[in-house]
């Protein structure tokens, strides 16, 4: 579900050369997180901490700092 949802978009907007994939050369925005969504009760997964948030590859926020 997950690889899906993460691929249509950038297709239906004509960016799938540049998003879409975790890959060099790609854009990346994602978040760690300090738990797994797939092995947590899915009542517990917004609980689920953020440690840090990536947007374009950049590290724009981290719990640490």
């Amino acid at each position: 579900m997950l690889r899906r949802s993460h691929r249509r978009i950038p297709h239906a907007t004509g960016e799938s050369h540049l998003k879409g994939r975790l890959a060099p050369g790609m854009l990346a925005d994602f978040v760690a997180l300090g738990a797994s969504p797939f092995h947590t009760d899915p009542d517990g997964i917004s609980e689920i901490p953020v440690k840090s948030a990536r947007v374009g590859g950049r590290q724009v926020w981290s719990a640490d700092s």
